[in-house]
């Protein structure tokens, strides 16, 4: 079996961390986007994500790992999410708006353009507990359920409100259209579980073996 080199693991891990974090000052630090940062799922998922990372550099855990892979799916949807849909359906039909300033900009891009495809790079050079498949999609689908469940219940009753119009009924079409909406993000959110995990499962296990050296 090859030889595990341990460096590429942590790097990956510090730069994921680091790059989300950096996203989510700029975020607050913006000055164009009167949404309040924590009401996007793109910046509550980079915060879980950095978080989470940070913590397992610390320390490992199994309930550690269930949070990274729920987190890692979150920035992973949310970077396509506004790739796919968002993003083509603004006013210019672009990753930008007109009046962005240069840290919504940079923000834009490390939380949608780099930080998933870093996230995954740590996902798949680092152990993760043997699981079921469906007990795994489960549990990291609670993740975008648990926000849906917050953000509705917080502009229902008058604190903040949904920043996503396909999940506002005002403008999403009524409770069938949120309803809809909600069914096609945890199709989309499982599906892209079940891919990480099959593609997880095709990485050599020296890669695995490696990221039980990086701290």
């Amino acid at each position: 079996m090859k030889r595990p080199n341990p460096i590429a693991p942590f790097i990956f891990r510090v730069a994921t961390a680091l790059t989300l974090a950096t996203a989510v000052v700029f975020q607050f630090l913006q000055s164009t986007d009167p949404t309040f940062p924590t009401l996007y799922f793109t910046v509550d998922s980079a915060i879980l994500m950095a978080v989470v990372l940070a913590a397992s550099l610390a320390r490992r855990s199994p309930s550690l790992d269930v949070v990274r892979g729920a987190a890692t799916i979150g920035v992973i949807v949310s970077g396509l999410i506004y790739a796919a849909v968002i993003a083509p359906n603004s006013t210019n039909g672009t990753w930008f708006a007109p009046w962005d300033d240069t840290m919504v900009r940079t923000s834009t891009v490390l939380l949608h353009g780099i930080g998933p495809f870093l996230a995954i790079a740590d996902f798949l050079t680092h152990d993760y507990p043997a699981a079921s498949t469906h007990k795994t999609i489960a549990l990291w689908c609670t993740w975008p359920l648990a926000y849906i469940v917050a953000i509705t219940s917080l502009a229902a009753v008058g604190i903040g409100h949904v920043p996503y119009v396909f999940l506002n009924p005002q403008t999403g079409g009524g409770a069938l259209g949120v309803a809809g909406a909600m069914t096609a993000m945890m199709a989309i959110v499982a599906l892209l579980s079940y891919m990480l995990l099959q593609v997880r499962r095709k990485v050599p296990r020296y890669v695995h073996l490696a990221s039980r050296q990086d701290v």
